[in-house]
């Protein structure tokens, strides 16, 4: 292993360990319109002690935003719609506007 290799390496064990110091992590919402790829993925950002809740309907994420801001917002884009769009615009309108948001398509 170089030593560049090394030092990211080590980088990441010691920002592990203080992540298990602090307890969860980021707090992450996941918009989908169909169950399926968010629970697959919150079981994995789950297992990295961010802490996740799924939505499957837009209005109850912007509620809860409204009440407790998270970190990150993922949208699940279904093939060939423009839904994700939609509700982009939307939560950028709102209390979450300066919250980073993620859109992942399905094809």
């Amino acid at each position: 292993m170089d030593t560049a290799h090394r030092r990211e390496w080590e980088e990441r064990k010691i920002l592990s360990r203080d992540k298990e110091k602090e307890g969860a992590g980021m707090k992450i919402y996941i918009l989908e319109q169909e169950e399926g790829l968010a629970a697959m993925t919150a079981y994995g950002l789950e297992t990295e002690r961010e802490s996740v809740e799924t939505f499957r309907e837009p209005d109850r994420l912007e509620e809860k935003a409204e009440q407790d801001t998270p970190d990150l917002i993922i949208l699940y884009e279904g093939s060939g719609d423009a839904w994700a769009g939609e509700q982009l615009g939307s939560l950028k309108s709102g209390p979450a506007a300066s919250v980073p948001v993620i859109v992942i398509a399905k094809e």
